[in-house]
C-alpha cells in the first residue's frame, strides 16, 4: 500500500506549516520463490526457482535454503537460479524450501519440494564392433586397418585407448 506523508513542526507555539505530501511504500519482506524443479546429482542437489512475484518493495539481496522442511535455512550466497546444495548423503530425501531476503530481512518461505541426491551410474564403454579383427604384421610393415569407435557414459575422465607391446594405436588409416 502507498501512502502520502506530510510532516510538520510542533512546539509551544503550535503546530507549524505541513511540508508537501509526498507518496511512499513501506519496505516489507519479500513473498515466497517457488521452486521450479530440483535435479538431483552426486552428493547434491540443484534446485530451479523463479523469484517471488512481489520483492517487498526492495531488491531480493539473496536466498536461503533449507534442506529439513523449514527448521533451519542456510545462506545459498546467490541471487540467482539455479541453487546448487552440495555435502548431501545420496539417495536421501531432502525436503528444500526457499525463501528470499532483502533489507527487510527473510522472506516467506516456499512450498516444500523433495529431493533426493544420486550415486551415479556405474561407467561404461562401448566399442562400434563386438569384437576387432586380430592384427597381423610383418616387421617394417604396417598392418591392415580396422576401425571402430569407443564411447562412454557415467565417465569421470577420458577414455584411454593403449596398442599391446610393439603395436601402435593411430587416430588416423596412415601408416605411423
Amino acid at each position: 500500500t502507498t501512502y502520502s506523508v506530510q510532516l510538520r513542526a510542533v512546539n509551544a507555539a503550535g503546530n507549524g506549516v505541513a511540508t508537501s505530501s509526498v507518496s511512499a511504500t513501506p519496505r516489507t519482506i519479500s513473498d515466497a520463490p517457488s521452486i521450479t524443479g530440483i535435479t538431483a546429482g552426486n552428493s547434491q542437489l540443484s534446485v530451479a526457482f523463479s523469484a517471488p512475484t512481489f520483492n517487498g518493495g526492495t531488491a531480493v539481496i539473496n536466498y536461503k535454503y533449507s534442506i529439513n522442511g523449514g527448521s533451519t535455512f542456510v545462506s545459498a550466497g546467490t541471487t540467482s537460479s539455479p541453487i546448487i546444495i552440495t555435502g548431501l548423503t545420496n539417495v536421501t530425501t531432502y525436503d528444500v524450501q526457499l525463501l528470499a531476503v532483502n533489507v527487510a530481512g527473510d522472506g516467506t518461505p516456499s512450498s516444500t519440494v523433495q529431493g533426493t541426491p544420486e550415486t551415479p551410474s556405474a561407467p561404461t564403454i562401448t566399442a562400434s564392433k563386438t569384437s576387432l579383427n586380430a592384427l597381423s604384421t610383418i616387421y617394417g610393415a604396417a598392418s591392415a586397418t580396422d576401425e571402430f569407435n569407443v564411447s562412454g557414459a557415467s565417465l569421470s575422465g577420458d577414455i584411454t585407448v593403449t596398442a599391446p607391446t610393439g603395436f601402435e594405436v593411430s587416430t588416423t588409416s596412415s601408416s605411423t
